[in-house]
């Protein structure tokens, strides 16, 4: 009589179960999708930004990095390009009316 057949169970001699060749094969097969056949995930779109609003953030990002203990000037620099940018993009969409339109609106 084996003494430690009563004391230990069979399952538990079973440590880590190992797969054949074919049920890897099988597993690859049908979880496998090609990265063509992947699409991108577009359906989110983008939230229209304000050109204010960005100007905001770039002068509250200008403020945060001049207030760090190492000023790095050309990120200042660089901030200050993107607000130039912004204003120029926010200029360029004004249009000003002619003055009998202005007139007629009120």
């Amino acid at each position: 009589m084996d003494i430690h057949n009563p004391i230990d169970y069979p399952s538990e001699r079973e440590v880590a179960y190992v797969p054949t060749q074919e049920e890897i094969v099988q597993d690859l097969s049908t979880n496998h999708v090609p990265e063509d056949d992947v699409e991108a995930d577009d359906s989110q779109e983008s939230i229209p930004v304000k050109a204010t609003e960005a100007l905001q953030c770039a002068s509250l990002l200008q403020q945060f990095w001049m207030q760090q203990d190492i000023v790095d000037h050309e990120m200042l620099t660089g901030i200050q390009t993107v607000k130039d940018k912004i204003r120029i993009m926010r200029s360029s969409k004004l249009v000003q009316k002619p003055i009998s339109e202005y007139f007629s609106k009120v």
